[in-house]
């Protein structure tokens, strides 16, 4: 059975490969379940399991969205963030942050840093696929040309 309809999947493969997603989550569960939605959804997805793998793919790649996980063993999401700040192959990244911790505290912290979208985990994978095409429209919008 679909989780969607024919009609939310994106079948041009010329814009598929404009909206190119980073995917930086240590969990291998929620990782094959956030590849696997936006996969089917025809958005090219490359995920890394690690902060520190995943700036090195950031610095190296050409993404229009980044989906970071705060809680990860070798560097915080926040780390991350701040690494792709500071760099300025990076720091124009859109990034969405996704966590199972409340973000109340953070609002502030998260505005400077520049964050588009908090996710709270659990997440609908329906919906996480809706909110990212929808999010990836509006980057294209914003865009330039």
């Amino acid at each position: 059975m679909d989780v969607y309809p024919d009609s939310q999947r994106v079948s041009d493969p010329e814009e598929r490969s404009m909206k190119r997603i980073l995917l930086i989550e240590d969990e291998p569960e929620v990782r094959l379940l956030v590849e696997a939605t936006l996969t089917f959804r025809g958005f090219p997805v490359l995920s890394c399991e690690s902060g520190t793998r995943g700036l090195e793919e950031a610095r190296r790649g050409d993404f229009q969205l980044v989906l970071l996980d705060i809680m990860m063993p070798d560097m915080s999401g926040y780390d991350v963030l701040e690494a792709l700040r500071a760099d300025k192959r990076t720091a124009h990244l859109p990034v969405v942050l996704l966590s199972a911790t409340s973000p109340e505290n953070e609002v502030e912290r998260m505005a400077h840093l520049g964050v588009i979208k908090f996710i709270p985990k659990p997440f609908d994978s329906k919906s996480l696929g809706l909110e990212v095409a929808h999010l990836l429209e509006e980057i294209a919008d914003e865009s330039p040309g």
